[in-house]
């Protein structure tokens, strides 16, 4: 079981989202497991950080294969980091790879980016938003970062509005200053 934590709400924000994805390997978990994940909220205010418990899960399960598998990562055309992150810089645009397996499913695939920091958009979209069209299994989109963007380090990860609501593993997306940018272009 895996997950893009940790969830942060930039200030300003009033909510995140997560997922959870699972390899091939993974198995439905018991009620005694699921019992042990629990979920902290932690905020800074003033000089203080304060916690508060959230919870946990209720239910755990592994399903029958999905219509669909989800996954998104840099392309040719993405900077990256030396530990993989895509790069943007503030004012700037940036590339990245949506890719399906379809599994018996042959429509369009509705795609949302989640966990981009605010003031990063997925952008060049059409009317239809970020679709993966019938019969196609990979799409390029593009990532803008407004100019007023903070330098940040997030998780983010791609979602079919449809299909079950499928979620890619998490990939790491970088707002960098100008100067640390690498100016090496992915493999």
């Amino acid at each position: 079981w895996f997950s893009s934590l940790p969830v942060v709400i930039e200030a300003g924000q009033h909510e995140a989202r997560t997922s959870f994805w699972v390899n091939g390997e993974a198995k439905t978990l018991t009620p005694e497991e699921v019992a042990a994940i629990k979920f902290t909220a932690k905020a800074t205010i003033g000089e203080h950080v304060v916690a508060h418990d959230l919870g946990g899960l209720t239910l755990a399960s592994v399903e029958a294969a999905p219509q669909v598998k989800i996954t998104l990562s840099a392309d040719a055309d993405s900077r990256v980091s030396a530990d993989g992150a895509i790069q943007i810089r503030p004012g700037e645009s940036t590339t990245a790879m949506l890719r399906i397996e379809r599994n018996g499913y042959d429509g369009d695939v509705q795609v949302e980016l989640e966990g981009l920091p605010y003031g990063v958009i997925v952008d060049n979209i059409g009317l239809n938003g970020v679709l993966i069209r019938a019969g196609e299994t990979e799409r390029q989109i593009f990532l803008n970062a407004r100019r007023w963007v903070g330098e940040s380090v997030r998780p983010i990860h791609a979602v079919t509005q449809g299909q079950g609501a499928q979620s890619s593993a998490a990939v790491l997306l970088q707002v960098v200053s100008p100067e640390g940018v690498n100016t090496a272009q992915s493999q």
